[in-house]
């Protein structure tokens, strides 16, 4: 027996004409992608943050801030830090076996990134790297820095955020490790005060610090300073409390006395991504009013 064919389904039935069901689906179409553009919108917007707003944090006034959501460094906030003749040259970076080079820096997704390689050769260095300061631009006394950063793992590694004061000669009178690491250890974090030779420092064992962004944290007033990771407080110093006004060094090291030399179990390049850098200030009431306002 034959089959019997079934008809094919009527698309001109008297409910639903062929002129009005294709505006109808025209006018689907449309609407799918107004919304599919205003996702792109959103999702693009959030990625790059545009037109961020730092959050006003009670009882503290932001004073500095750079989010890196432009396409160069702002050099009206930053130096950055050249071994070449002439360049940019801080007191306290002529450690380790890299040349510090402006080409290691770049801006992209909204991060800073700090790209360290090994080259043939420049000028004698097999290794470039980069770093970026404040220093004559911006300093402050007292006040609170957060730095949200994903930090390189591999030998030889030794990424910091630190705080000194004006340009001295001799010994550093203080300094204050906001973060320092070891690539070879990316689960510790080490925190550090210093004033004169003596220091007092703590580390901090968490998680693999180069697989995801951590907010970096310290708070200082002119009786202590305190550190905190991704809010948490970690470590505390009441000895040797700063009372100069200090600027900022962000610094991606290779080498050096602490971390130890590049070996063949170094992995290169590497990288290390700065989302935000903030600093505020404190309002008289903040703590009670025992922190003075500078």
């Amino acid at each position: 027996m034959d089959k019997i064919k079934q008809p094919a389904q009527d698309l001109e039935s008297p409910s639903m004409p062929v002129k009005h069901m294709r505006k109808t689906r025209s006018r689907k179409f449309v609407f799918i992608g107004l919304i599919c553009f205003c996702l792109l919108l959103f999702v693009i917007g959030g990625y790059f943050q545009w037109g961020y707003t730092p959050p006003q944090l009670p009882g503290w006034t932001l004073v500095f801030d750079d989010e890196f959501d432009g396409t160069s460094l702002d050099m009206q906030k930053w130096n950055i830090e050249d071994s070449a003749a002439g360049g940019y040259q801080s007191c306290c970076l002529d450690y380790g076996v890299q040349r510090f080079t402006p080409q290691a820096l770049s801006l992209s997704r909204g991060s800073l990134r700090i790209t360290t390689r090994q080259i043939h050769n420049m000028d004698g260095y097999l290794y470039t790297s980069g770093a970026i300061t404040t220093e004559n631009k911006f300093s402050f006394k007292y006040g609170r820095v957060d730095i949200r950063a994903r930090l390189p793992k591999t030998q030889g590694y030794w990424p910091a955020l630190w705080l000194l004061p004006k340009r001295v000669v001799g010994i550093e009178p203080f300094e204050i490790d906001i973060m320092e690491l070891l690539g070879k250890d990316p689960r510790t974090v080490h925190m550090t005060n210093y004033w004169g030779t003596s220091k007092n420092t703590e580390g901090f064992i968490g998680p693999d610090f180069s697989q995801n962004y951590h907010e970096f944290s310290v708070v200082w007033t002119h009786t202590s300073i305190s550190w905190y990771i991704d809010g948490m407080p970690r470590f505390k110093s009441t000895q040797g409390i700063s009372d100069q006004s200090m600027y900022l060094i962000i610094n991606s090291t290779l080498g050096g006395s602490w971390a130890g030399n590049p070996d063949k179990s170094t992995v290169l390049p590497q990288y290390m991504d700065v989302d935000y850098v903030r600093i505020y200030q404190p309002t008289p009431e903040i703590l009670n009013g025992q922190v003075r306002r500078v």
